[in-house]
């Protein structure tokens, strides 16, 4: 398929007829398709909304209003702003300037493996550490008992004979 998704404003997507925004649905990936979808679903079963069709159009409204108003988009559970530079690059359809941003902010991040990998290592250092001092604290107490056993037969009377 030689076509490309392009910005459009919410007036222009109102003005569509329904197969042509099923035309533009098909061009946003798959995994994003049910992403969405998923946060859609969501927001209908917490408004309490599902199996109403009035009651959805509202809940429709409402996610319309909210990107319209305040640019907000689902990320996963929570919705959040899309920053100033990304709805620009978005407007102009600068792919490159948007697929670039994702890119530096994921820069500064350290890959997860790392993250566990150093949870990991800090996890045994701190159990050697433990047990290290767990086994200092038996040391002594098996020299104590050591010199009280010594003591205890330097003292100790032999048994009378009957």
């Amino acid at each position: 398929m030689n076509e490309q998704l392009h910005y459009q404003t919410l007036e222009e997507l109102r003005a569509l007829p329904l197969e042509a925004l099923q035309a533009l649905w098909e061009l946003v990936p798959t995994e994003r398709q049910r992403a969405y979808k998923t946060s859609y679903e969501r927001e209908v079963r917490n408004a309490g909304a599902a199996g109403s069709d009035a009651s959805e159009v509202q809940v429709n409204a409402e996610l319309m209003r909210r990107y319209e108003e305040a640019a907000l988009v689902p990320i996963g559970m929570r919705w959040a702003r899309t920053p100033t530079r990304v709805q620009l690059a978005g407007r102009e359809s600068d792919a490159v300037g948007i697929s670039d941003e994702i890119n530096a902010n994921q820069a500064g991040k350290p890959p997860s493996r790392v993250v566990i990998g150093a949870g990991l290592v800090a996890l045994l250092l701190f159990g050697f550490m433990f047990t290290r001092i767990i086994g200092a604290g038996n040391r002594d107490m098996v020299a104590t008992h050591r010199e009280l056993t010594k003591r205890q037969r330097l003292v100790s009377v032999p048994p009378r004979p009957r």
